[in-house]
């Protein structure tokens, strides 16, 4: 019997491998698309003067007014991330092709969820984030946001999750201004908790009524919401309210590559008995306009 070329075994898995990994990996990103819109980079970081730019129409009367954002920044800077992982020998040698697919699947998805991890660890942070050049606040969730003739704004609360904090919630980002002081009309649609609050979460949403209330009144939270749970909300109590449909979403994954092809990392067939597998991506995630979240941060 002629003997294994053990590295032409390693490589005739690859194309398989790679079919795998991205069909894992893109599985994912039906969950953080849902909150963070995907933008490209060719460069180490990127700067975005239009960020809070809400710009407006108005009469045409002698000069043309541009938007009043243009001195407000938000500069993002990319990062590394890889995932790796090792196959036996005698998977090869045993043609174990349907394990090895079902092994790359999952790296694919444990690298498209590192992602979500990224963008929904950023929402349990809003409050110890920092915002956008140009606004007044220190973080994204504060009670001292102010630009241009918006005059002092807060997008932080304090009180737990209820059908009248949740109502204050939606009434508070509808009434936030831009930097003229003119309302934007933002509407809050995407509910984020964390584990704990799920039940609450969807019984507000859900329920045709209103719970505890005496004269069982129609709920019109009921349809108006998404509920999205955060594993990576630490305080059991704090939530989250975000508008999805604006010019940009509330949180951006800047991408400069999507994962690369899997490639074969180390050969260690002939002494011991394995070989790595792997791949890599750049990028990073970010908030964007504070007006697009709403977080409450209850003690």
């Amino acid at each position: 019997m002629a003997a294994y070329d053990w590295s032409d075994l390693a490589k005739s898995v690859l194309p398989g491998m790679q079919t795998a990994f991205m069909g894992g990996y893109k599985a994912m990103e039906d969950k953080w698309g849902l909150i963070a819109q995907r933008v490209s980079s060719n460069q180490a970081s990127e700067t975005y003067p239009w960020v809070a730019d809400h710009g407006g129409a108005s009469e045409w009367k002698g000069e043309r007014e541009p938007g009043a954002g243009a001195e407000n920044y938000l500069t993002v800077t990319n990062l590394d991330y890889e995932v790796s992982w090792k196959v036996m020998r005698d998977a090869l040698r045993y043609e174990k092709y349907g394990q090895m697919q079902m092994q790359a699947n999952g790296r694919g998805r444990v690298m498209g969820n590192y992602i979500n991890e990224l963008v929904l660890t950023l929402i349990a942070s809003a409050a110890s984030t920092a915002t956008y050049n140009g606004d007044g606040a220190t973080y994204v969730a504060a009670a001292d946001h102010s630009e241009g003739n918006s005059g002092t704004q807060t997008n932080l609360g304090a009180t737990a999750l209820s059908d009248a904090s949740l109502t204050a919630a939606r009434v508070a980002m509808m009434k936030l201004k831009d930097a003229r002081g003119k309302p934007i009309g933002i509407v809050g649609d995407t509910l984020v908790v964390p584990p704990d609050l799920e039940k609450t979460a969807l019984t507000l949403v859900q329920s045709e009524r209103i719970v505890g209330y005496a004269d069982n009144d129609t709920n019109v939270h009921r349809g108006a919401y998404r509920v999205i749970v955060n594993p990576f909300m630490t305080d059991t109590n704090d939530w989250a309210l975000l508008c999805t449909t604006g010019h940009v979403k509330p949180l951006i994954w800047q991408e400069v590559q999507a994962p690369s092809p899997v490639e074969i990392l180390r050969d260690d067939l002939k002494i011991n008995k394995q070989v790595f597998y792997g791949s890599d991506m750049t990028g990073r995630a970010s908030f964007t306009d504070w007006r697009y979240i709403y977080y409450a941060s209850v003690t």
